[in-house]
Parts: C-alpha cells; structure tokens; sequence
C-alpha cells in the first residue's frame, strides 16, 4: 500500500508538472502557427490547404509549418510603374552588341527617370501571409526536398535546411519559381556534379569561377525595389544585395546551403556590405557570384582595410534574443527592428566583449545603448546593450576600430560616451580630448588613399621625368626623375637646392602610362609661380577631350590622357628665361588633397564635433594647424567641395586614418 501511495505521489507531484510543461510546449507551437493563420485573413484556407496536403508526411508538414510560422513579416514591395521598370530592363537583356559605357549610361537614364515617377506614389507591401497560395508553396516544397535528395546535399541537416535551402525569398523581390528555373537551366552541370563526386564546396567554387567570365553591371537599383530575381540570371546588374540573390538561389536550387550574411555598416568607410555565405558542417565561406577572387577570400582585403565591426546573418525564422523581441519601451534604430538577425560575428574574426561607462547623460530616461561606427557624416549602430548602473555591455566586437556609444532619440544617434579605439591587444583607448596639452597637426589629405586609385597613379607615375630646355640647346634634359611614389596621394613638391634656369619646361611620361598627370606647377626663386604656352602632345586617347589642357586647369579630376602610350608630354614655354626652384606635380587622384584657395575646416570630438577653425589652403598645399588638443579624434572638411571626410588621429606627426 504504501509503494502504491508513492507511486501516486510521484505522478501528482512530478508527471503531472511535466505533462503540462508538453502540453505549454505544445500550445506555444500552435499558438505561433495559429497566429499566423489568423493573420492570413481570407488567404488563410491557401495556407490551411498547404498543411492538410502534409499532414501524412511528418518532415514535410514541419518544413511547411516552419515557412508559414515565419512568415509574418515577409512581402513583396511592389511600385506603381515597377513592372515597367522590370520590363524597361529586360528589354536590355536582348542586347548582345553594346559598349559597356553606353550601355550603363542607359541603366542610369532609366534608373533617374523611373525613379521620379516611382516615387510619386506609395509603395505596396503585399505580405505574404495574404497572398501565397497553396500551389505555390506546395511546388515550392516539394521541389526543395527533392534537391535536398542530391549526394552533396543529404548530409544537411533538418535545421540548416529549414533555414538556408527552403526559404522561398530573402528579401522583399516578387516571388517566382526560381528554384525549378535555375536547376532546369543547370541540368547538364548537375549530371556532371553527381559524376563527379562534387562536394557542395567544390560546386560552389566552379559556380563562382564560371560566373566571373561574365560581366556585372554595378548600379543603383531603385531604392527598396527588389527586381524579378530570375533577371539576374540574364544580365548582371545591380548591387551586392542583387549579387546574394543571384548566388544565394542559384545554389540554393541544387540543395547547396547558404546564407545570406552582412555588416550594416563599415568601420573606417561608408556603407555596409552583404555577401553570401556557404555553410557547411566545419567551415563558414563568404562569397559571392561575380568574385575574382578564391572561393573564401571575399572579405580578405575589406576586413582590415574597411574595418569589419559587426556581421549578421539574416535568418529565415524569428530569432530569440533580438531587440524588437524584448519590446523595448522606446524608440530602436531600423536595423534593430529585425526579428531576423542573427550575430554571427564570431565567424569573422576573433571577438570580445567591452563594457563602457556611459559619461554623458541621455536626452531623456533610455534603457538601451548602441554601439556606433562612423560613416563619414554621422555614428551609424550596429550593435546594441542594455544600460545597468551607468554601464552598457556589448558583446562580439572586433579590435582595431574606433567605437562610439550612443544613444537613440528622435531618429538619431547623440553620444553617451567619448569615442574610443579597441586596440589589436584588446586594450581600450577612450579619446578624450587633452585641453591642457596641445599638439601641431599638418595634413596632405582629408581622407585616405583608396588603393586602386593609388596603385593605378603609382603605376603610371614611376618613370616619369622632368626636363628643361635651356638657351642654345634645341632638345630638352633631364633634371628629375620620379623613381619613388610619395607615401600619400596629393599634390607633391620637388625643390632644388639651386634654382635651375630654363626657357621652357615640361613633364615625359612614364612608358606605357599615357602620361595621366592631372596639374603642373612651376615656381621661382622668389615662390612666385611661372606661367607660359601651353606646350605638349596634340590630341587624347581615342578623342575623348582629356587634352594636354587638362594639367593646367585647375581641376584635379581631370587630367591629360595621351593619344599613345608612351613617349606622350606636356610642358610650358616660358617666351624667356626663367629660375625655377619649385615643381608641384599631381597624378591622377581622387581630389581629396589639400587644395590652394579651398576652405577648410579641423573639427575635434568632445560631445560632438568641436571646431578648431576655418583656413584656406594655399601653394605649400599642406594644411597645418597648431595647439590641436592632444588625445582628440579629429576630423577635416573641406568646406567648399566634396563629401568625403575621414576621422583620424595625430600626435607629433603620427598620422593614423579610422
């Protein structure tokens, strides 16, 4: 009797928690689903009808309930005139014959005028939840556990095919069978993958390789337009967001698992970027179609050069632990209003977490904080934490880049601390600026160098020679050659310890550069500077206007573009003898030096941006500026042109761009 009364106990006490705990589980499953079902409305007998046609088989009717549980924040945007731009578009993809610069001009023709028109009206989100009908998604389905069946495919896991093979969208584009399109169109290389023995790795790389045979076309798609992704497939064009629908479908279609991962925002540029990733069950590999690079090495060069912070992946289901999932009694920045994202950081590169003691006090009561990265005009978050005790924690963050914590009011980002570097050892360097100690800072340049453009100035730069041509000799002689590139792109001075006198003057070109110089200067004894005629190789480069006038117009974005490749110069005829002691010289550029007769402007971080003083530039072509606080993030403008600034720091002529 009394092993039949514990018996008992044990099932009031102990089974029974437990079976209402299945039965919570249970309810918390269905009431998802059921959530979803009642907002479908009238187009809830479609999803219902989808779920009946599975209910005999048990993966099926998961993978459909995943998709329709999930499904609530997904649409469609669609535009008034939009079918008109996609069918404007298409009718491009007939063209086989065209320059490629025509045909771009074209692109941006539409792309300005359409633009105008599609902006005139609202745009139409129609949700999925509303407008998918059960044929669609059944086909869709079924078609994805059929790709699923391929050799390389069937180690994939339940979870990761929910989340990187079936999702019938990744974005906002029209829904279209792209899955049955794409894999009928690549039947003969799936013949030859199975063959082969191919691995998901070893297909995605020749995928990527065959894709970067053909052209992409990078332009501005209209903004939160997602095209008919089936038209990537047929010209290239558009984005990196274009490019991951591009690649992450056409993998997708043959049971390739990928993601769609991203960083919302740069470190030390503008913008973010998004890439794809392959996931497999011991490696992570970023990519995208189009790469000329090695499957994997897609973010090598950006990582340090662009400064990698953050990386999310956006995921099909609705993610714990999001910010919009905690239902925050205040306002959030846009990307935090994902219930999407997933922190995958940690895939990227080695992270740390950092706590910060918030020192400057909110607008009003906030409970959250937002690590910020600067995008050239303002702290842009990527990262969130919860404020304890004056304290903010947040987690996953990259060393080497300058960090701001703000707060989120009114739209805006304003700051809740003073910015700080999380340096390589994993030290934290608050720049808090030194007003009892100062420093002399002299610039060339109010961004960095981009390296494709320095390269390609370096390339046709080295070689070149300057020469005169003096009384009683009829040829011009050597007086300088450039063997060595300056470290930083901008105007640069060569001066003569003895003034050189000549009755004319010019600049030969390096071999094979078609001489590429932008501006020329020559300057006396006295500083002064020396003009002449305008002397030098007739013509351009197949006409196209960029004449040896050029490197005397004052523009540094223009420059002589010669008729022949080397042996190409362009000089000054003095009508007399002169002393020159000084050559200013200037390569082709980004225009992002210091330039005489422009206004600028030293800013420094205190709270905001704190500024030193206006000053012209003049022919030194170097802006100084003295009793700089020591300890300060600094920031240059130039007030006249221009939009691209850099924050920077600089103490006893250490210059370090961020």
């Amino acid at each position: 009797m009394r092993l039949l009364f514990l018996y008992w106990l044990m099932k009031k006490f102990f089974l029974f928690p437990f079976f209402i705990a299945c039965i919570c589980v249970s309810c918390t499953f269905d009431a998802k689903l059921d959530s979803s079902l009642v907002l479908a409305k009238e187009n809830r007998k479609e999803l219902e009808q989808v779920l009946k046609h599975y209910s005999q088989d048990k993966l099926k009717y998961q993978a459909a309930s995943f998709l329709i549980k999930n499904m609530k924040d997904y649409y469609w945007a669609e535009y008034t005139n939009g079918e008109n731009y996609i069918r404007t578009v298409d009718s491009l993809c007939q063209i086989t014959d065209f320059v490629i610069t025509d045909f771009m001009a074209d692109i941006d023709s539409i792309n300005n005028r359409l633009n105008k028109e599609i902006k005139k009206h609202p745009l139409y989100k129609k949700y999925d939840l509303k407008y998918m009908t059960a044929n669609e998604l059944i086909r869709h389905i079924d078609l994805c556990f059929e790709v699923w069946q391929y050799p390389w495919a069937r180690n994939v896991s339940f979870a990761d095919f929910c989340e990187y093979i079936l999702p019938y969208r990744i974005g906002h584009e029209k829904f279209e069978d792209w899955i049955g399109l794409y894999r009928n169109e690549m039947k003969i290389s799936i013949d030859q993958f199975i063959s082969n023995k191919n691995t998901a790795r070893d297909i995605c790389d020749s995928l990527v390789c065959k894709s970067a045979e053909k052209e992409f076309f990078y332009a501005t798609i209209v903004p939160d337009m997602s095209l008919s992704s089936l038209l990537y497939s047929k010209i290239g064009i558009g984005n990196c967001k274009e490019l991951q629908a591009l690649s992450a479908f056409s993998l997708r279609s043959l049971g390739i698992p990928v993601a769609i991962d991203f960083t919302p925002q740069w470190a030390k540029r503008s913008m973010g970027h998004g890439w794809c990733t392959l996931v497999g069950t011991d490696y992570q590999i970023p990519f995208l179609y189009h790469d000329k690079v090695l499957l994997g090495e897609h973010l090598a060069d950006m990582k340090q050069r662009d400064g990698l912070a953050k990386v999310y992946r956006r995921m099909y289901s609705e993610q714990d632990g999001t910010l919009v999932s905690l239902q925050p009694q205040e306002e959030i920045p846009p990307l935090f209003e994902d219930k999407h994202l997933k922190d995958v950081s940690e895939y990227y590169f080695e992270p740390m977490d950092v706590t910060v003691t918030l020192s400057v006090a909110p607008p009003q009561k906030k409970e959250y904080a937002y690590l910020a990265v600067f995008n050239n005009r303002e702290w842009i978050p990527i990262d969130w934490g919860q404020i304890k005790n004056e304290k903010v924690r947040f987690r996953k963050i990259a060393k080497g880049n300058v960090y701001l914590v703000t707060y989120f009011h009114h739209g805006k980002t304003c700051p809740a601390s003073a910015p700080f570097i999380v340096e390589e050892n994993g030290n934290i360097k608050f720049l808090v600026p030194d007003k009892s100690s100062f420093t002399t800072v002299s610039l060339k340049r109010k961004y960095p160098d981009k390296e494709h453009i320095y390269e390609l100035a370096k390339n046709r730069t080295v070689g070149g020679k300057f020469q005169i041509k003096v009384d009683g000799l009829g040829h011009f002689i050597d007086i300088y050659t450039i063997n060595k590139f300056p470290k930083m792109l901008a105007p640069t001075s060569i001066i003569f310890d003895i003034p050189v006198t000549a009755t004319a003057f010019r600049y030969l070109s390096a071999p094979d550069s078609n001489v590429y110089l932008a501006e020329l200067e020559v300057y006396d004894e006295h500083d002064e500077l020396i003009e002449g005629k305008i002397i030098g190789t007739d013509g351009s480069w197949h006409d196209n206007g960029r004449d040896k006038y050029k490197v005397f117009d004052h523009d540094l974005l223009t420059y002589f573009d010669a008729p022949v490749s080397s042996g190409g110069w362009v000089g000054l005829s003095f009508g007399g003898t002169r002393k020159i002691k000084r050559i200013v010289y200037v390569p082709y550029n980004d225009d992002n030096g210091i330039n005489k007769g422009e206004l600028y402007e030293l800013f420094y971080f205190d709270k905001g941006w704190v500024s030193l003083g206006e000053k012209y530039g003049d022919n030194s072509y170097i802006m100084k500026y003295d009793k700089v606080p020591r300890n300060a993030l600094l920031l240059l403008k130039n007030k006249m042109k221009g939009s691209e600034v850099r924050i920077f720091t600089q103490e006893d002529g250490k210059h370090k761009w961020w």
